[in-house]
């Protein structure tokens, strides 16, 4: 990323001269400046102190957003583990239900043998 594309990513996330001067030390007017594009040609150093915090900012945004979708992914997990249980619990009574008319059914077959033979 160049020092142009890091002052627009900066400028995009809200990021203020305040923070970027608390976090490096440059001086807050410049720093303004430069993220209001009025300073053509900042210093090197102050080129590379600003793509480092920014190149911070972006690092620890990207943890945030990992360990959010490792929440959402463990949310949706649990989720789904409790789907599972509902399912199998309504398979055990379906089972249930059809080895009992399955048995109902042989009974009743075994029966009208019987009382066919008998008749």
């Amino acid at each position: 990323m160049n020092f142009k594309e890091t002052i627009e990513l900066l400028n995009s996330q809200g990021v203020t001269a305040y923070e970027i001067h608390k976090a490096t030390g440059l001086n807050e007017a410049g720093v303004r400046r430069i993220l209001n594009n009025e300073v053509s040609k900042p210093q090197r150093k102050t080129q590379e102190s600003i793509v480092k915090y920014a190149s911070t900012i972006l690092s620890n945004t990207n943890k945030v957003i990992i360990k959010k979708k490792e929440s959402d992914l463990s949310m949706e997990v649990k989720e789904l583990k409790e789907q599972v249980k509902g399912l199998q619990d309504n398979f055990k009574m379906i089972w249930d239900q059809l080895l009992f008319l399955q048995n109902s059914w042989m009974q009743d077959r075994k029966e009208r043998s019987e009382k066919k033979d008998l008749g």
